[in-house]
């Protein structure tokens, strides 16, 4: 996704909640990719944390944990958030929950492929458990 990020054919988005626990986790998991987030966080487009209004909503949608990284994604008008966070995010997976559609990372990378839909992606990788988004360009 970073790639077609530089490539302009998408825009990467994220909150600092979610590059602060993509940092958190990678670094617990999986050191040694810590400088290949470090360059995909160099692309990113660091978008507002929701206000108190929007985390009330989603956590109507989602454990109060994952709460801030739906609500930054709905906030941000972001096309799709792509997570690989199956427990919380997974039963979302092919539906829009407020105007955000949700995907995990290997559906959100053919949309962007393809063509096929716009791609503002809120993007993790089922080590990290990080959350970055997509916009169209």
């Amino acid at each position: 996704m970073a790639r077609l990020g530089r490539q302009e054919r998408c825009v990467l988005s994220s909150s600092r909640f979610a590059i602060d626990e993509a940092t958190r986790n990678v670094v617990a998991q999986r050191a040694g990719d810590a400088a290949v987030l470090h360059e995909i966080v160099a692309t990113v487009h660091v978008v507002a944390e929701p206000g108190p209004w929007t985390l009330a909503w989603a956590v109507e949608h989602v454990p109060s944990k994952d709460a801030p990284i739906l609500g930054a994604a709905a906030a941000a008008r972001v096309d799709v958030l792509v997570t690989g966070d199956r427990r919380h995010f997974g039963r979302w997976y092919g539906a829009t929950v407020g105007g955000v559609r949700i995907e995990r990372p290997r559906r959100a990378l053919r949309l962007v492929l393809d063509g096929s839909g716009s791609a503002g992606v809120r993007h993790t990788n089922e080590t990290s458990q990080g959350q970055a988004s997509l916009r169209s360009p």
